[in-house]
């Protein structure tokens, strides 16, 4: 499997630019509690699922899944959210 582009550098605010599959760009926190924040609306707000923020963000899902696993919260598919690991 291809490794996933990164367009750009991290920035002070904890953040990195990544292109997306319409040619625009996203910011995507690097702290896991942001990054927590930034998917959890992202899956409310915009997409179905994780596999399709993912594909049309140009992001990994193990990493984001391993990242948000290290403040224990895992992926509840039914809800299409990262939950605290007791409640998923």
């Amino acid at each position: 499997m291809a490794k996933k582009r990164i367009i750009g550098e991290t920035y002070s605010q904890g953040k990195r630019m990544i292109k997306n599959s319409l040619g625009g760009f996203a910011m995507v926190p690097k702290d896991p509690v942001m990054l927590l924040s930034y998917i959890n609306t992202q899956l409310r707000d915009n997409y179905p699922s994780i596999q399709e923020l993912c594909s049309s963000l140009d992001l990994e899902q193990e990493e984001i899944i391993f990242k948000l696993r290290a403040i224990q919260y895992g992926y509840d598919q039914g809800r299409n959210q990262f939950v605290p690991m007791a409640s998923c």
